[in-house]
């Protein structure tokens, strides 16, 4: 039998649930810690567990799963769901922490990931990777972006769009900012319609 199509409104009510847990325990976390910044595998446990909970609780027929070989792919999980085009239709993400150096809001778009083919060591943009990796498999993927006071979203396409523009400029932080700044919102619908992926 054939499951429901998911919306990307109603995908988005999911992820908001994710979004809306995850900002709850970081704002805790701040209280008792209030200088540190929590890693993103423990928010992404979170995110995902709400989120997979919240589609369970909601009958909507949306998987998520922890995917390996970040350091091929570029992400860290997908959800699978049917879109009205594939039945198990996925879409990627790679998970980060919102920094802020005084000058702005910030992750690390620039980040090189590492892997081994036989004695050498390949080193690969990670937002390439992703970005190309939802290419080839005609999908989407997004940084998700945690934060006690939100939780962002940059299409990845759109990131690659940018940097390939020639518009951001300056040191390997100033350049995270700037994107941070034109790309990051606070919705994955928003981030699905962003306007660099027209450019």
């Amino acid at each position: 039998m054939e499951s429901p199509v998911i919306t990307p409104a109603e995908l988005d009510e999911i992820f908001l649930a994710g979004s809306t847990s995850v900002q709850q325990i970081y704002q805790q976390f701040r209280h008792v810690f209030p200088t540190k910044l929590m890693k993103e595998i423990g928010l992404t446990d979170i995110f995902l567990m709400t989120a997979q909970g919240t589609a369970h609780n909601t009958n909507k027929n949306v998987k998520f799963e922890w995917m390996s070989k970040e350091n091929k792919y570029g992400c860290d999980f997908s959800v699978e769901f049917n879109n009205g085009i594939s039945q198990n239709h996925k879409v990627f993400f790679q998970a980060k922490v919102v920094q802020n150096d005084g000058q702005g809001n910030y992750c690390d778009f620039l980040y090189e990931s590492k892997r081994k083919d036989g004695d050498k060591t390949i080193l690969e943009y990670q937002n390439l990777l992703l970005a190309n990796f939802a290419k080839e498999s005609n999908t989407e993927a997004y940084y998700v972006i945690y934060d006690a006071t939100a939780v962002y979203w940059v299409n990845a396409t759109a990131l690659k769009n940018l940097f390939n523009s020639g518009g951001v400029h300056g040191t390997d932080m100033g350049i995270c900012i700037q994107a941070f700044t034109v790309l990051a919102k606070t919705s994955y619908l928003a981030a699905k319609d962003d306007p660099w992926l027209h450019q």
